[in-house]
């Protein structure tokens, strides 16, 4: 009789080296790593709506955020698996992954600021502007801003999200002052 042999045959036993087909307790699973998706969603959906945000998200910003929850999936499911196999662990998290830093910045409130009348960063003058963060260029900012009749541009990158915002005002205040 020939013996069949998995690559997972003799491998020191960890949470994944089955497929899941032959997973014992995939209903457990299922349900254990539904419940903790639900509880990662509710937690950034009550962030979003305590700050005030929207819960729809821009088109431009599924393919930055996918990668974040593509790595914050595999961690929920290094945590579920971890307590079905009798051993609970919760592995360090990082904001490195993905594009984690990024819902942080998101979360925080807008980052509209010299747009809106309402904030202490209001520049009238300025026309547009884009904000954007992630973990390998910092906060960025373009805008556009209308002085004395000329158009002029700001680009702030690697910076902080405030900072962002106050230097570039800095750099509008200097050219109306000329």
């Amino acid at each position: 009789m020939v013996r069949k042999t998995t690559e997972t045959e003799g491998a020191p036993k960890v949470p994944f080296a089955r497929p899941l087909s032959e997973t014992v307790g995939k209903g457990r699973y299922s349900l254990g790593l539904l419940a903790a998706c639900a509880v990662a969603f509710l937690g950034v959906v009550l962030v979003l709506v305590v700050a005030g945000r929207s819960l729809i998200w821009e088109t431009d910003g599924r393919l930055l955020y996918f990668p974040f929850m593509v790595a914050e999936g595999e961690w929920l499911r290094g945590i579920v698996a971890s307590v079905l196999a009798g051993e609970p662990s919760v592995p360090l998290y990082s904001f490195n992954l993905g594009f984690g830093a990024d819902w942080l910045v998101s979360a925080s409130g807008n980052s509209n600021e010299p747009l809106n009348p309402n904030s202490q960063y209001y520049y009238p003058e300025v026309i547009g502007l884009k904000t954007e963060a992630s973990t390998l260029a910092g906060n960025c900012l373009v805008s556009a801003a209308v002085i004395n009749g000329e158009t002029y541009i700001c680009v702030m990158m690697g910076s902080t999200a405030d900072d962002r915002v106050t230097d570039s005002i800095t750099i509008y205040d200097k050219i109306k002052a000329h």
